[in-house]
């Protein structure tokens, strides 16, 4: 962090001072202003990313967004996704396909078939009566919004700059 911070007092100045002894094309000041804005910013657009790729969830509501595999809708208090090598014709699932669209619960049945692990998981949660739409949700924060409080603590609490 302190490396980042002297390289971008050094590179900020770096266009005032070269002014003051030459005059700088526009064009040329605009190529040296976005390369640092580019530089200071892409490590924290990577630091940004990495910690949505950790903390964020999915609360499912009709399921049909929600993939069985790939996303984190099993547990809002931790990571927690299905393992193992998922069939060919299971690949694609949404959670939608575990719930019986007559009586909108789990179909018991086709959890067994493909995520038999996981059954006790799974028929903990309850499906959305009301069939709203899938949501993303901040894992760290209580109400699931994402703040700048929550962000910067939970990256402080994961070591990052």
């Amino acid at each position: 962090m302190v490396k980042m911070v002297m390289l971008k007092s050094v590179l900020a100045d770096m266009p005032s001072f070269t002014m003051s002894y030459f005059k700088l094309l526009l064009g040329l000041r605009k190529k040296i202003q976005s390369a640092l804005i580019r530089f200071w910013w892409d490590g924290r657009i990577s630091i940004g990313k990495e910690l949505l790729r950790q903390k964020l969830g999915k609360v499912f509501g009709d399921g049909k967004s929600t993939s069985i595999w790939f996303d984190l809708w099993l547990s809002l208090s931790e990571k927690l996704t299905p393992v193992g090598p998922s069939s060919e014709n299971s690949s694609n699932l949404k959670v939608s396909e575990l719930i019986s669209p007559t009586n909108l619960d789990w179909d018991t049945s086709k959890i067994r078939h493909i995520l038999p692990e996981l059954e006790q998981d799974i028929l903990c949660l309850k499906p959305s009566i009301s069939r709203a739409p899938d949501k993303f949700v901040w894992l760290p924060s209580i109400s699931g919004m994402y703040t700048t409080k929550t962000g910067y603590y939970t990256a402080k609490e994961l070591s990052w700059p």
